[in-house]
């Protein structure tokens, strides 16, 4: 199985988890901080740990073991494989004023990210364990295992469950690009084959299940069927941290503030309005403006919306003065509570496309003085390279969302 890029990352986790250079200990070993020689001056906390995980010889602390059984080989900045009286199983040396690359049990590396991911994302053994279909005490020696093969605890176990550890959260970073860099591998081997196939991960602003999202998975489905996607929604404001945590491939949200861990891969603007019914009073105006709307009675969005954070300054000017029937995390309860109520809502027009067509809502655009912009962008996290299926996916989503700028202007 290919490990694309993890050379260079768990170099980094190394460098991230010691920072101290090795220093000889009264028993002969090589250390640094967090991190030692397996087999040679092992900390007791560790080692009983490491005993129950399977035993001296089922690391690298073994120096013939770890030539035949280890996955990821130590390797110099330069990629040479150690050799000499250290084996594989220093854990971390300096030799030409670069760190040495940890080796890593092979097992250990195809298994433990993944189990370590899953409690990590689930906050517990058991649900990483439900949700995998595996066998909960499993996933606890491997996690217990990679504990002893980074040096340090990277979970905290409480009664409610796991949670990561300062070198725990260091130690995330590393293995979500790792996992990353593994599915971007198998699917660019698949795409050599001529196959087509790949599960991309999706999450999106509420507002485009409306036309937006079924349009673009009728397009993925005729032209990709073996692609599967999986699609959840969420408030704007809460998709960066889904992404970043790479808990979905890519993120298509509404004005992002911008974020130093997410690249932005496609973009598109469209106008604000005031969302009302069709026999409102001002439903037959060409445009109105803020003040217009403040006399009448107002859905407003909550914070978890990023309409919430556009329209916050604007709206200070009347507290006070305004009628406000509820405000709202939810794009699609917004419209309902406007059909019920005949209060007036703030939005893009994309997303109405249904309430539109049906003339149950009418949307009418800003007077220039309270000209809005929304922007829609195609999130993914910062420096992923991105596998064939997602590239694909990609090219569709610019496509579709210069498709829907069109038909507004």
């Amino acid at each position: 199985m290919p490990h694309c890029g993890t050379r260079g990352n768990f170099q980094a986790l190394v460098t991230d988890l010691s920072h101290a250079s090795p220093k000889r200990t009264p028993n002969g070993s090589n250390r640094a901080s967090g991190a030692w020689c397996p087999g040679k001056g092992v900390p007791a906390r560790f080692a009983r740990d490491r005993d129950r995980a399977g035993g001296k010889d089922g690391f690298a602390g073994n120096p013939g073991a770890g030539r035949h059984r280890m996955g990821i080989v130590a390797y110099w900045a330069t990629g040479r494989t150690l050799t000499g009286d250290g084996g594989a199983g220093c854990a971390l040396q300096r030799g030409g004023g670069s760190l040495l690359l940890r080796s890593m049990n092979r097992t250990l590396h195809d298994h433990a990210l993944a189990y370590f991911d899953a409690v990590r994302r689930h906050g517990s053994i058991r649900e990483a364990a439900r949700r995998l279909d595996i066998a909960a005490s499993a996933i606890n020696r491997q996690i217990m295992k990679l504990e002893v093969a980074v040096g340090t605890k990277l979970f905290d176990r409480w009664p409610d469950g796991m949670k990561l550890t300062p070198a725990g959260e260091i130690f995330a970073r590393h293995a979500i690009a790792v996992l990353h860099e593994e599915v971007r591998a198998l699917e660019e081997l698949d795409a050599l084959r001529g196959l087509r196939r790949g599960k991309i991960s999706l999450i999106a602003a509420e507002s485009l299940n409306a036309a937006f999202l079924p349009s673009l998975v009728e397009t993925m489905a005729g032209k990709f069927p073996g692609i599967a996607l999986s699609i959840r929604t969420a408030g704007s404001n809460v998709i960066p941290a889904a992404v970043i945590s790479g808990e979905a491939d890519l993120g298509i949200a509404f004005s992002l503030a911008h974020h130093s861990d997410l690249a932005q891969l496609a973009l598109g603007r469209f106008r604000f309005g005031a969302v009302m019914r069709a026999d409102h009073p001002l439903a037959r105006e060409s445009r109105v403006s803020l003040a217009d709307c403040a006399r009448y009675r107002l859905v407003l969005p909550g914070n978890e919306l990023s309409i919430h954070t556009l329209l916050e300054r604007q709206v200070k000017r009347f507290r006070g003065r305004l009628e406000v029937v509820a405000e709202v995390g939810s794009t699609e309860l917004i419209k309902r509570i406007v059909l019920l109520t005949g209060a007036i809502a703030f939005q893009a027009r994309l997303g109405l496309e249904n309430e539109l067509r049906d003339g149950s809502l009418v949307h009418v655009p800003f007077k220039p003085e309270d000209s809005l912009m929304t922007e829609l962008g195609v999130y993914a996290r910062k420096d992923r390279a991105l596998p064939v299926a997602l590239d694909t996916f990609v090219a569709m989503l610019k496509d579709e969302i210069a498709l829907y700028e069109r038909a507004e202007a």
